[in-house]
């Protein structure tokens, strides 16, 4: 009994440790290939179509290869292939899968139209690039038997010239129409992925373009970061423009040919613009005719819709038309290199290396076409097999081209803010020299009320005015407005008052100080200049008055017809005259600087002198207030005396 036990213990294990067994023939998927000979016919006849036809006299075709490399070059308009299929019983719905087949395509079975493949009438210009499947009729597959196909193929005219008519590659099947499906959506897949760089190309250009088209926005000065997001946001469109039309072949030929062109153009522009904007290039004939050849670009290439030429023609000359700027690029950059420019430097490799590509890859494609050379386009369609998506050579240039700018204006941008901050030191430095230029408290002075209004402009500018009372119970009274901006304009103005200071204790009337004060000047201001006006006033309302250039005075309300020398620091040996006036009790006299008269309103309106005379025998503070508010482009500086009279001023 054990025994027996053991051995059917054994016989158990034995049995159940057998593999399962699989019949090789029966379990295979119900796909097959249809690739290989198919019969071919030019013409065009509603007849081809119909299982019964006789196809015997056709000749053989390979099916993998076009028409023309089978004795018919160059041939267009319709032709016909068949075939016919051996379909075993009990296989339930069948599809019908083709590869891409050029330019259209219908097709037929045992008679009946299963569908199209593009636009096949005549005249319509389209370009399949992805395989197509149909679902096969129904049928009684009870018992075996053949199905014939007719494929009614258009090859358009236009396209003729230069591209292969009929099926060119393999993918032709035939089965189950739920693996057809399912393969479908496989290639799909595949051809998405096939190229997925230039979408990943296309939003790292879209972000970068973005972002810095944001700081443009926040630097409007500095026009290069508005030609740097163009190239990125032009390059990046049209890399989704390929995507769509590789991946998906779902881009109509008339809108590629519009689109493609135009993004094209509008890439080329930013690059042209942005080279002459960061190197300071010459903008003369070359630049101009290059930037218009660009924009007449895009014209070339429906050129040959109405057939005045050929699609490689009109490619030829779109690609020629781009010729001239980056002939005009590369001399620039070639001619900055040589002088060490430290951007031409960076710039010349990926500028060479995408832009060259893309001419030199373009003028290749065009001769291909025309027949002149071959062999070639492969290798600038050559792809590196990388995992998990492939690259394109011209992807990767792009990407190398795209951080070589990047890098460029990291660079710009740091070297920019250096700039800023040295100037924002400076313009500190400027600020607090320019409070020296007038005086914190204004003096009093006997017999005089004095009032002075002084509104600084946001740039630091060089208006002053001091008043100085002297020994004999006069005092001086000057105004006076340095040429220039920033920390130089106030130092002009700080080494002008300490000379006005030392010749006021000279004792000199305004006519003779300001003679004094111009030696002084002269040869100090490197090339800049002084607008002055000084006024002498004494106790019994005498004045004197002399002016350099300066904006004349207001005598209660009135322009005082004073004679204006020229400015301080121009020539040496000026003589400045002298206008006396006898001011009476009331009597008010106004002093202002010319920031006043060209204030500037949102419409570009100066205040002007007739709105100044309007309210001249204002107060200062209301004058000063009255150009702010129309819109102040300049330092204000108003400076108004009051005559009460000696008796009143005693009182």
């Amino acid at each position: 009994m054990r025994r027996l036990l053991l051995a059917l213990f054994a016989g158990f294990l034995a049995s159940a440790a057998c593999a399962q067994s699989f019949d090789f023939s029966a379990d295979r998927d119900p796909i097959a290939r249809l690739d290989g000979k198919w019969r071919f016919h030019p013409g065009d006849d509603p007849a081809f179509a119909q299982p019964g036809f006789d196809d015997s006299a056709w000749p053989l075709l390979d099916s993998r290869k076009s028409w023309y490399e089978q004795g018919y070059p160059g041939l267009s308009g319709w032709a016909w292939y068949r075939f016919a299929v051996q379909l075993p019983a009990g296989t339930g719905p069948l599809a019908l899968q083709l590869p891409p087949i050029f330019t259209a395509y219908e097709a037929y079975a045992d008679g009946q139209k299963i569908g199209a493949c593009g636009n096949p009438r005549a005249g319509a210009w389209v370009h399949v690039l992805s395989a197509c499947s149909f679902a096969l009729p129904g049928r009684d597959d009870s018992h075996p038997r053949a199905m014939h196909v007719a494929l009614r193929v258009w090859h358009d005219p236009v396209w003729s010239t230069f591209a292969p008519g009929g099926s060119v590659s393999a993918g032709a099947l035939v089965g189950n129409a739920g693996l057809i499906a399912e393969g479908m959506k496989l290639r799909g897949v595949e051809q998405a992925a096939e190229n997925t760089d230039l979408l990943v190309d296309a939003v790292l250009r879209g972000i970068i373009g973005v972002v810095v088209l944001g700081l443009f926005l926040l630097r409007r000065g500095e026009p290069e970061y508005l030609w740097f997001a163009l190239i990125q946001l032009f390059g990046g469109a049209e890399d989704v423009l390929e995507f769509v039309h590789q991946a998906f072949g779902a881009v109509p030929i008339q809108l590629d040919d519009l689109i493609d062109p135009a993004l094209a153009a509008g890439f080329w522009v930013a690059g042209l613009c942005f080279i002459a904007t960061i190197l300071k290039g010459r903008r003369g004939f070359w630049f101009r005719l290059s930037l218009i050849l660009i924009l007449l670009s895009p014209l070339a290439i429906p050129l040959y819709w109405p057939g005045w030429i050929s699609v490689p023609a009109a490619s030829l000359i779109s690609t020629s038309t781009v010729l001239p700027s980056q002939v005009w690029i590369l001399a620039t950059l070639f001619a900055r290199a040589r002088r060490r420019d430290p951007d031409a430097l960076l710039l010349l490799g990926p500028v060479l290396l995408v832009n060259g590509f893309y001419v030199v890859a373009n003028v290749v494609s065009a001769l291909s076409q025309f027949g002149v050379i071959h062999g070639l386009n492969d290798a600038f369609n050559f792809r590196f097999q990388t995992a998990p998506f492939p690259i394109g050579l011209y992807t990767l240039f792009n990407i190398v081209y795209s951080v070589a700018l990047l890098a460029f204006l990291i660079r710009r941008m740091s070297l920019s803010r250096n700039k800023e901050e040295q100037l924002e030191g400076q313009l500190e430095a400027a600020r607090q020299v320019q409070q020296r230029l007038v005086p914190a408290q204004v003096p009093a002075v006997a017999g005089y009320s004095i009032e002075a209004a002084y509104q600084p402009a946001s740039e630091v500018g060089g208006d002053f005015y001091q008043v100085i009372p002297r020994h004999d119970g006069s005092a001086l009274v000057v105004v006076g407005d340095v040429s220039g901006k920033g920390l130089k304009a106030a130092m002009n103005g700080m080494l002008a008052i300490g000379a006005l200071r030392a010749l006021a204790a000279e004792q000199l009337s305004p006519g003779p100080l300001l003679e004094r004060l111009n030696e002084e000047m002269t040869g100090s201001q490197d090339g800049g200049f002084i607008t002055c006006l000084c006024v002498r006033i004494s106790p019994g309302g005498a004045t004197a008055l002399a002016n350099a250039g300066h904006l004349a005075p207001y005598h209660n309300g009135e322009e005082v017809p004073v004679e204006s020398g020229l400015p301080l620091g121009l020539v040496a040996r000026v003589e400045y005259t002298e206008t006396h006036l006898q001011l009476l009790p009331g009597d008010t006299l106004m002093l202002l600087s010319d920031g006043v008269v060209e204030a500037r309103n949102v419409h570009g309106e100066l205040f002007g002198f007739e709105r100044t005379l309007a309210i001249a025998n204002e107060s200062a503070g209301n004058i000063a207030q009255a150009a702010q508010d129309f819109g102040q482009d300049d330092d204000i500086t108003v400076v108004r005396l009051e005559y009460p009279g000696m008796e009143a001023a005693h009182a």
